[in-house]
């Protein structure tokens, strides 16, 4: 098993340490690394095979390096051998009392692992030739200037064999059969769906027992009946059928879902006691299946001893990773983002991984009641042109219902994974007062709640005229809208204040006492259903003015750019 990967100038990683187990999950945005990090062990184990091929075993006085070509590289597809390093820097040009210098900028992969029981470490680094080629030399161990007498590149490092398998591309009509290299180099390049009958091929004439497995996998997750491969020698052609309802069919007319099980089934067991690397394998699965696919393939690992790193986008399989196996967070420098103790791990089973993803990836977090908020929010500091806008563009929102004590518990959560992180509170008018040195900074509005903002009577006429007033139909419409809204609000003072209640008092729940009844009252009046419930109160906010905005809402917005930016 390999246990730590430590990677230098690699694509898109400058320099990174990364601890492994017997599966990891591998999680980010697009262009964040996590293919990187998986294409380096490739590199990795390409170049140690090149070298001890090439040089005796042992520690010899120098360590020469080896030619590479980029060609020999099946499952890097590369145009220029320099594309391997980050941004494309092989050199370091400078001046040296006036003249000009260029030292080699060293690509380093460094690879732990166990093996029996026993510890071994293997690093190479790499340095550019040309367009088609490159240098590969190891690196001593415990001295990356050459020195110490350890063993260059371990026996087991040699024969470690690394499977790439990428998401599933098209399937062809016809799929011709194919030498284990052309299978290597098309996964490489993204083109598994053209593989996929080799690999069933491969594993059913290796062992049939394997090949029914897979059979029997398939038939209980999508009740679906596969065949055996068939070599068409005439043709030179691997045909693959399946039964659904009893009809047969080929392989290319089944779901994309069931396609790309049977591609993960078919490489994970043809690949035994290998370090398995799958990019996105939930991709063509829908949630409920990938859970369920996690489970199976990290099952099949174990019982065909294959260590397995994946880089994912699910959150299904965020979390279950979350839960038992390894999760390294690509947002910003890779770090694992489970394990941290009992407090955190009490925490993560009731905070979503993809919250401490989402928390990492923006830096802050901003508690509110209900989505109504941040609608109303972002739109207010649009009219005001606050500088907080920037911020909400592309906010991390958790909803809390007013519950402070759910806001402590989270924000503990995420904070003891991501030291640096900030927050903010924005409460409704709360029962009790926050205890001094509440969690996070925070604001109670003063009024009930965040619609006493922005429901006056000049607001909601004022929403009721909207159109295009120098238009006569749209003119006649919203005389008829004014009116109605005119009425409604009548209808609603007069049932509060038989209630003793005034609707526009600081301390009316606006949402539920006024709004609701009041766009009921007003949308049957104009007979026609009603378009805005709770949900969206915020439309509102799009009859004001700078000058409808309270002071107050000026304040909180103030605080929220005050901590969070």
């Amino acid at each position: 098993m390999l246990t730590r990967l430590r990677i230098e100038n690699f694509k898109k990683l400058s320099a990174v340490d990364i601890e492994l187990g017997d599966v990891v999950v591998l999680i980010g945005p697009n262009n964040s690394g996590k293919t990187s990090a998986l294409q380096s062990l490739l590199l990795w184990s390409a170049g140690a095979k090149e070298w001890a091929g090439q040089r005796k075993s042992g520690a010899p006085d120098k360590r020469p390096g080896v030619t590479m070509s980029r060609l020999g590289l099946t499952q890097i597809p590369l145009r220029d051998a320099k594309h391997l390093w980050r941004d494309l820097h092989v050199v370091n040009a400078y001046k040296d009392n006036g003249k000009s210098k260029t030292d080699r900028i060293y690509l380093k992969i460094i690879v732990e692992g166990e093996n029996d029981g026993k510890k071994w470490e293997c690093g190479l680094e790499f340095y550019h030739a040309n367009s088609e080629s490159f240098y590969c030399r190891p690196i001593k161990i415990g001295d990356s200037e050459g020195g110490g007498n350890g063993i260059l590149v371990p026996d087991v490092a040699r024969s470690i064999n690394i499977a790439l398998l990428p998401p599933l591309s098209g399937l062809s009509s016809e799929e011709p059969e194919l030498q284990p290299g052309r299978i290597s180099v098309l996964l490489g390049e993204g083109r598994s769906g053209e593989v996929l009958r080799n690999l069933c091929l491969r594993v059913w004439e290796a062992d049939t027992g394997n090949w029914n497995k897979i059979r029997q996998y398939l038939k209980q997750m999508f009740h679906i009946e596969i065949g055996d491969p068939v070599r068409d020698s005439v043709r030179g052609v691997i045909d693959l059928f399946y039964k659904e309802r009893g009809v047969e069919l080929d392989i290319t007319s089944a779901g994309r879902g069931f396609q790309q099980v049977l591609l993960l089934l078919s490489h994970m067991i043809s690949n035994p006691g290998s370090i398995i690397l799958l990019d996105e394998p939930d991709a063509h699965l829908e949630v409920i299946r990938q859970r369920e696919v996690y489970s199976v393939i990290t099952g099949v690992a174990r019982d065909y001893g294959n260590q397995l790193l994946i880089a994912s986008h699910s959150e299904i399989v965020m979390q279950d990773a979350a839960d038992r196996d390894l999760l390294i967070s690509f947002v910003g420098q890779p770090r694992r983002v489970d394990d941290r103790g009992s407090q955190v791990a009490k925490s993560l089973k009731h905070i979503r991984a993809d919250d401490y993803y989402q928390a990492d990836r923006r830096g802050f977090v901003l508690y509110l009641e209900g989505s109504t908020d941040l609608s109303i929010i972002m739109q207010i500091a649009d009219l005001v042109n606050h500088p907080v806008s920037e911020l909400l563009k592309d906010p991390f929102v958790y909803y809390v219902g007013n519950v402070a004590t759910k806001v402590s518990e989270h924000f503990f959560g995420l904070r003891s994974a991501i030291p640096g992180l900030k927050a903010f509170a924005l409460f409704d008018k709360l029962d009790r007062s926050l205890p001094d040195g509440f969690a996070v900074p925070s604001h109670v509005w003063r009024r009930r709640e965040i619609e006493n903002y922005i429901a006056t009577k000049e607001i909601l006429m004022r929403f009721a005229a909207q159109g295009n007033l120098s238009d006569l139909v749209e003119r006649a419409q919203s005389l008829a809208q004014q009116e109605a809204m005119r009425q409604a609000i009548s209808d609603i003072e007069g049932a509060l204040k038989t209630l003793r209640k005034n609707p526009w008092d600081d301390n009316i729940k606006m949402s539920d006492e006024v709004l609701s009844p009041l766009f009921a009252s007003y949308y049957e009046k104009l007979n026609i259903s009603n378009r805005i419930n709770k949900t969206n109160y915020h439309v509102l906010v799009g009859a004001m003015r700078p000058n409808d905005v309270h002071e107050e809402f000026i304040e909180a917005l103030d605080k929220i750019y005050k901590y969070l930016k």
